[in-house]
């Protein structure tokens, strides 16, 4: 064989096993006997391909199928999804293979099959490692939301692995951060007694006692409040954290001495000094803090004072006055305004 022809049989093998752009020079490199080498091994390996999507996917449609066998099933499927070539996958998902893995998840959720779901997350991590896989899950219509479903799991494999994946999206734009965000308002709509929706970030951080499971929190946290470009919106949702109790537990979080946990909380602390830094400007260097709702209160009273907003503030606070002693009332207009308010 030519060297040209070796060369394009090689392009070619790189394509079809998805060989990321930043591997490929030092490939290139490669002697012609070994690329010819490597080129027999994936010819070989394409040859000996005996599971297809389709016998995937009737597995995973099947409902009646025991836990342990969809295991094996699901385990297998994440098998294909890392080392076949981008054409079995491409065909995996032309036939809404997302769309099978996130229905069994949602199964496995409701019959509390732990060993299954966690096979699916990782089935999912295995797909959207693939440019097709990344861009079915980030246009699909609840992906997301069914991933984080998983948060609630007691199971912390399952948890890490879908706090790295949702830190992951949240950090692919011009949406990632969106989705990721809708995603987490989806646990508070289907669980309203949870107030705040990163009141589950807040409490895996609470009661985790795994490093690990920790900084996957952190890292979430700071892929969320860090990608926004709009000044409001990173501010509005550090807020929302702290509202949740994040602040009261960064003194715990500090004595891990852990790099890992070290370099989050710098990232958070130093993404957080420079914003409100530049707030401060906005308000012309008037000296109050944002966690403080009687300063809050003060400050606002202050800068309407004479000005045609005030009447309404005033009527804002006597409606709230009004509710008297109803307290599930006012917790729903409270949170009802700060959603209305919420730049996010």
């Amino acid at each position: 064989m030519a060297n040209s022809n070796v060369d394009q049989g090689f392009e070619e093998m790189m394509e079809q096993m998805n060989i990321p752009e930043s591997m490929r020079e030092e490939m290139r490199q490669f002697s012609a006997d070994r690329k010819l080498h490597m080129i027999g091994l994936s010819q070989t390996q394409r040859e000996s391909e005996k599971t297809t999507p389709d016998d995937i996917l009737k597995d995973l449609a099947n409902d009646k199928m025991s836990a342990e066998k969809l295991a094996k099933v699901l385990r297998n499927c994440r098998v294909c999804l890392n080392t076949f070539p981008m054409s079995w996958i491409q065909s995996f998902c032309d036939k809404d293979g997302l769309n099978y893995l996130l229905a069994v998840l949602e199964r496995s959720i409701v019959l509390n099959r732990s060993e299954c779901e966690f096979e699916t997350v990782t089935c999912i991590k295995a797909f959207m490692n693939t440019k097709l896989g990344l861009n079915a899950a980030l246009t699909h219509e609840n992906a997301m939301c069914v991933l984080a479903k998983s948060l609630n799991s007691n199971n912390r494999k399952i948890v890490t692995e879908v706090l790295r994946l949702l830190a992951a999206v949240c950090l692919v734009p011009p949406s990632g951060q969106m989705l990721t965000l809708e995603a987490l308002t989806s646990l508070v709509v289907d669980n309203p007694d949870e107030g705040f929706r990163f009141r589950r970030l807040v409490q895996i951080l609470q009661s985790a006692n795994s490093m690990q499971l920790r900084v996957g929190v952190l890292q979430l946290i700071n892929a969320l409040v860090t990608s926004p470009e709009e000044l409001d919106l990173r501010v509005h949702l550090r807020n929302e954290l702290n509202a949740c109790g994040f602040q009261a537990l960064i003194p715990e979080l500090q004595q891990d001495e852990s790099s890992e946990m070290t370099t989050q909380l710098e990232v958070f602390d130093e993404e957080a000094a420079e914003d409100a830094a530049e707030l401060l400007m906005r308000f012309d260097n008037v000296q109050f803090q944002l966690t403080d709702e009687i300063e809050c209160a003060y400050f606002l009273r202050n800068s309407l004072v004479n000005t045609r907003a005030s009447p309404y503030f005033l009527s804002i606070l006597q409606h709230l006055c009004l509710v008297q002693d109803d307290h599930v009332l006012r917790l729903v207009i409270v949170a009802l305004s700060a959603m209305a308010l919420s730049p996010g």
